[in-house]
């Protein structure tokens, strides 16, 4: 769940009274039996859990005891505050906060893990959101974005966010970034579901900020402000049979900030996959998957499903090599994709593979064309490939006219969303109308676009 510090003045406070983080960590993993928030004679350890902080791991004994030594992670040179998180298990949900702050463990403290046996069961869904920039777009975007995921709180399982959560902090003055941040805090305090996020090229405060002025020692420059609201850079977790984990996305060449995974994360992502139990299937997550040659070979070899980013502001599945890779639009603001809106991915993860459906943030129904897309010529024998999306069954018939021809078309409900096809005949005409109607006893949604028909073979 995304962080501690959530309003501006305790953000401020929490940035300017950090101490110097403890040089080993060490504390225990254990189901809460009581619920009493410590460890007693009525709860139970649990062995064989990872702890990282980002850089290293260490794993829990028969005691559910463990002990870190904290390396400095070269990415947070700049500014950040180390944490110390746990690899939560399949099988369980946190009853106690995912990670510690290092510099917030005295001396003697230890840093425990409260978890609390949950049945994961297939199939399952989580929610893909991405770049919601906030506040870009007014802040009824996120906010939106919010109020949709609290009316999916039944059914969800957790939302992880892959990047640019705050508009331009990277070039912003110091002010305009803690107001992002502030903003950002506020709208993911007691946020419905379980959150995780990572940081995107515009998460670092101040790094490419050209006022000569700028104060670089403050607490929360560079990822100081991200890790103190957001929290660790990179993380895991196991849910059911699935392996989930995320990567950050900037690293430093010749003294400058630049897009990329760092060759910290990547070494960090290897010793991750290395623990990861043979049959489980993995989806990574990152803002972009920059720096193709040098991920591709660890994906290869521990056979990573697929991937899901943003960066782009696209709505898309693509493939790379043996990997399935999903960009999911923006919360904020869609770059080009001009027949697509802001909105968020729901993914219902099945027994083999994935159902997934792009929703435009507020829509309580919404139609569209997965192919052809915008920028597509249609020709004769094309397939028509639609989906909308309609979660209480409200739709009771779905219309399609191509041109002046009306066709009343079946369609099939599939786990997020209902689908249909329709062969394209008929495309004389050097542009063709094509505009899908559903209709219920709500009311009545509509999809047009038009498209460049391609003459000849």
């Amino acid at each position: 769940m995304i962080g501690s510090v959530r309003r501006y003045g305790l953000l401020l406070l929490a940035l300017l009274t950090q101490t110097a983080p403890a040089a080993t960590v060490s504390g225990r993993v254990y189901h809460d039996v009581n619920g009493n928030g410590r460890f007693d004679a009525a709860d139970a350890p649990i062995r064989a859990v990872r702890i990282t902080d980002g850089v290293v791991f260490a794993q829990t004994n028969r005691q559910g005891r463990y002990r870190i030594e904290v390396q400095a992670d070269p990415t947070l040179a700049d500014g950040g505050r180390a944490t110390v998180a746990i690899c939560r298990p399949g099988g369980y949900r946190m009853a106690s906060a995912w990670f510690h702050h290092i510099d917030g463990i005295g001396p003697t403290d230890q840093a425990d893990f409260r978890l609390i046996p949950e049945d994961q069961v297939m199939p399952f869904t989580f929610i893909h959101a991405t770049d919601p920039h906030v506040p870009r777009g007014g802040p009824e975007k996120f906010i939106g974005f919010r109020k949709d995921v609290q009316a999916l709180t039944a059914e969800t399982a957790f939302c992880i966010l892959t990047g640019d959560l705050v508009d331009l902090s990277d070039s912003h003055s110091l002010k305009r970034g803690l107001e992002q941040f502030a903003f950002l805090a506020e709208h993911t305090r007691d946020f419905p579901v379980d959150l995780y996020g990572l940081p995107g090229n515009h998460d670092i405060l101040g790094v490419r900020d050209n006022d000569p002025n700028r104060d670089r020692t403050h607490p929360s420059h560079a990822y100081g402000a991200f890790t103190s609201i957001v929290g660790p850079l990179r993380w895991s977790f196991d849910y059911g049979p699935i392996h989930f984990v995320g990567l950050d996305f900037n690293h430093k060449k010749d003294g400058k900030w630049q897009w990329g995974i760092p060759a910290e994360s990547l070494q960090w992502l290897e010793a991750d996959l290395s623990r990861v139990r043979e049959r489980r299937r993995i989806f990574l997550f990152v803002h972009a998957p920059a720096d193709w040659a040098a991920l591709e070979p660890v994906l290869a070899k521990y056979k990573v499903e697929r991937i899901f980013h943003g960066h782009d502001h696209v709505e898309r599945t693509y493939r790379r090599g043996d990997v399935e890779i999903t960009s999911s639009g923006s919360v904020a603001e869609i770059f080009g994709d001009r027949d697509r809106t802001t909105g968020y991915r729901i993914v219902r993860v099945l027994e083999e593979g994935i159902d997934s459906f792009y929703r435009p943030t507020g829509s309580e129904h919404a139609v569209y064309f997965d192919y052809p897309r915008y920028n597509t010529k249609v020709k004769a024998g094309d397939v028509l490939l639609g989906a909308f999306y309609d979660p209480q069954g409200c739709i009771e018939q779905l219309t399609v006219s191509v041109g002046q021809r009306a066709t009343t078309v079946p369609f099939r409900r599939g786990p997020v969303c209902c689908r249909f096809e329709l062969p394209l005949e008929g495309l004389e005409a050097p542009t063709v109308d094509i505009v899908a109607t559903i209709t219920g006893s709500q009311g009545s949604w509509t999809f047009a676009w038009t498209y460049d028909v391609q003459q000849g073979p």
